[in-house]
């Protein structure tokens, strides 16, 4: 009865977090649950069902505690707080001297902060619903938290680039510190007894000013200089990997991925059209008189969108994400990219991003009602 009961709350937890932009679904095997009970134990469970989708005082969330008839004092539920946030778990931030608290999505979110403390265990109940019930959920609404981009500048020279896709200006026009943090994703694989088969680099992810601090109280990225920041992008084109820009014209982080390991490029894969869930705005295509059937592109392509078999040469436009990695790959240069008709212009910044995805997965009347209940106080 009591393990029942227990399971009833981490159950109402998880419902929690599938209200939140990116949510957390439910599976056939139980894998979000586990991940849950690894993440917060019984009476942290019972203090985060009391949080909200954007960040509040403790005094406003302990009243809801409090009206809940937890049994908690003021100070008991701050520290339990306090812990969950150490374990990255959920969101603390701090403005003008105050701490303020909420839930995290599990991407981008919990999962991004388990690197450097990730447990075998935890590894693979993630991997088993990164790959399944969460896969769909990730690329439900079709409006990515990420957008590949091309960073090449002999791939960027000859195109008419928008100040939003070009990575390398937005880099050195943006003062203040970087960060870098090692893929979450790689070291998943690797506590699974698996190596990535792109490159042996970990030091992949990188956060922009104003996010650097919020992922250094969690102690998983450190400071880094914008030429070590352009080393880590020169070497990311040379080994393969598609950039990954946050989504919006004012980005948090910037990943350096692979299709053998990111979860984003691993799960669109195995759509039928993985180029409709990305918000990029090129695409690759071949020059079949210049190509010499080499193959260089083909293992590049971290997508699987180059097709040379004999005389059939082409890039899938279906499959092709518009990182440019072929391009820059190609002895002939019989590859290029091309700027697409109809460009996607990105939200301005993540609060509209994740404003636009709610919409999305509930419509404008919900998410209206949504944002009534915050400014109340309420949870939504």
């Amino acid at each position: 009865m009591e393990d029942h009961q227990n399971d009833a709350v981490y159950e109402m937890l998880r419902s929690r977090h599938d209200k939140m932009p990116v949510g957390m679904p439910r599976s056939d095997t139980g894998e979000e649950m586990r991940i849950l009970k690894h993440l917060f134990d019984l009476h942290e469970a019972k203090v985060a069902l009391h949080l909200n989708i954007i960040p509040e005082a403790a005094d406003r969330i302990y009243r809801r505690i409090k009206k809940a008839g937890l049994s908690y004092s003021r100070n008991e539920a701050e520290e339990i707080l306090k812990n969950l946030a150490d374990k990255g778990a959920i969101l603390q931030r701090s403005r003008k001297g105050r701490l303020y608290y909420s839930l995290l999505q599990f991407v981008v979110g919990m999962f991004e902060l388990q690197v450097d403390r990730m447990t075998g265990e935890f590894a693979r109940d993630s991997f088993l619903y990164t790959s399944g019930a969460f896969a769909r959920e990730m690329h439900r609404t079709k409006i990515p938290q990420l957008r590949a981009v091309p960073i090449n500048r002999d791939v960027s020279g000859s195109l008419q680039i928008a100040s939003y896709d070009d990575v390398l200006d937005i880099v050195q026009n943006t003062e203040g510190q970087f960060g870098l943090m090692n893929c979450i994703c790689k070291q998943r694989k690797d506590l699974m007894g698996e190596r990535c088969a792109v490159t042996d680099v970990r030091e992949t992810c990188i956060t922009f000013p104003r996010t650097t601090g919020i992922f250094a109280r969690y102690g998983v990225n450190r400071p880094a200089t914008k030429e070590e920041i352009f080393t880590i992008l020169d070497r990311a084109e040379k080994e393969g990997l598609v950039v990954q820009l946050g989504n919006s014209r004012d980005p948090m982080v910037m990943c350096c991925c692979c299709g053998d390991c990111c979860e984003i490029l691993v799960s669109a894969k195995k759509f039928p059209r993985p180029a409709d869930l990305f918000s990029t705005n090129y695409f690759a295509v071949i020059n079949p008189d210049r190509c010499s059937g080499c193959g260089a592109c083909k293992g590049r392509c971290q997508m699987n969108a180059t097709v040379i078999e004999d005389a059939v040469r082409y890039i899938d436009r279906g499959r092709c994400i518009g990182c440019g990695l072929c391009v820059s790959a190609c002895p002939e240069g019989a590859i290029m990219l091309k700027r697409k008709r109809k460009p996607v212009v990105p939200p301005k910044n993540d609060a509209a991003l994740y404003a636009k995805i709610l919409r999305r997965k509930h419509g404008l009347v919900k998410t209206m009602l949504i944002a009534v209940r915050l400014t109340l106080g309420l949870r939504a």
